[in-house]
């Protein structure tokens, strides 16, 4: 797609206005482009977990309890952006297959 860069060039301040090169990249893509279903690919932290349960600021988030959260049955990525990181994620189903 390289009408994206040539965009991206003629107009830097692009940068400026959008929230990150995801956001840039969605915009340009989205009325073209098949996505996944939703359900295939879910936040650990927003969609499958309480949002609200995570506590602490910066690198020192972590979730306040442990708990077997229902992941639906379609997904098979769980996303972990930002804090916690997997391996500092107490709840069972991510200590047993976190590798």
């Amino acid at each position: 797609m390289p009408h994206i860069w040539d965009n991206l060039i003629q107009d830097l301040s692009i940068t400026k206005r959008m929230h990150g090169d995801q956001d840039w990249l969605y915009d340009q893509i989205k009325d073209g482009f098949d996505f996944w279903p939703d359900e295939w690919c879910q936040s650990y932290k927003w969609e499958v977990r309480e949002r609200n349960d995570v506590i602490g600021i910066g690198r020192d988030r972590k979730f306040a309890s442990i708990i077997e959260p229902k992941i639906k049955d379609a997904t098979s990525i769980l996303v972990f952006h930002g804090d916690p990181k997997p391996q500092q994620v107490k709840d069972p189903i991510i200590v047993k297959n976190w590798c």
